[in-house]
């Protein structure tokens, strides 16, 4: 463990998981686990995002909650500096008929958000490789106030694989960022050009990414 310039303490932990003891019968699935390799990496990123012509749900689903947002990232961990890009779309949590209140960090009230789909593909400079996510419905949850232009994301989404090093990746990541709005998906401009009525949005965010997941030796 160190701790960069920056400040940033980011840590990566690198296990092998053996075999029992001599004599001790060993099971098919003790086997397995000792061909796989842990990795754990802290880190810290920044995003910038903005309205996508992309959906997870059907045509009618997305003119009721509005598009996704497509993010472009940079960030750092103990495996070096990475940049990557996802897209990801949420809605408004319904109960009863209303909206969901909830409490930001800051102390403001918001609206719940919940997840709706997510896929990002993150790439580590030191070596090239890629490392793919994927959230699904709910992995994520944010409060969100239009009004004070800020939002608080958190939850978990999953490690689908990888290129080199990190094919066949399998394993998870946990989210806990804060962001903000420059223009909001709630006036009247920006619009979303082939989407008539959907405004658009652009923001940015930053926070704390864990990633723990399994390699095959």
């Amino acid at each position: 463990m160190k701790r960069l310039p920056s400040g940033v303490l980011l840590a990566i932990v690198v296990s092998l998981v053996y075999p029992g003891v001599q004599g001790v019968p060993v099971s098919p699935q003790a086997k397995e686990k000792a061909k796989e390799q842990t990795i754990a990496i802290t880190s810290t990123a920044a995003s910038s995002f903005f309205t996508a012509s992309y959906t997870f749900v059907d045509a009618s689903t997305t003119s009721q909650i509005g598009p996704a947002n497509y993010a472009i990232y940079a960030g750092e961990g103990t495996f070096g500096k990475y940049t990557g890009q996802g897209v990801s779309q949420s809605a408004p949590v319904i109960e009863n008929g209303h909206t969901v209140a909830c409490t930001l960090p800051d102390g403001s009230r918001g609206i719940k958000f919940t997840l709706v789909g997510h896929v990002a593909v993150t790439r580590f400079e030191r070596t090239g490789d890629l490392l793919f996510e994927k959230g699904d419905p709910g992995a994520l949850n944010a409060c969100v106030n239009f009004a004070g232009r800020v939002f608080h994301e958190t939850g978990e989404v999953t490690i689908t694989g990888g290129t080199g090093r990190f094919a066949g990746a399998s394993g998870n990541e946990t989210v806990d960022v804060n962001g903000g709005f420059l223009e909001t998906p709630n006036g009247t401009n920006p619009g979303v050009v082939g989407l008539p009525g959907i405004q658009g949005a652009f923001g940015f965010a930053s926070g704390t990414f864990i990633m723990k997941f399994t390699l095959p030796k």
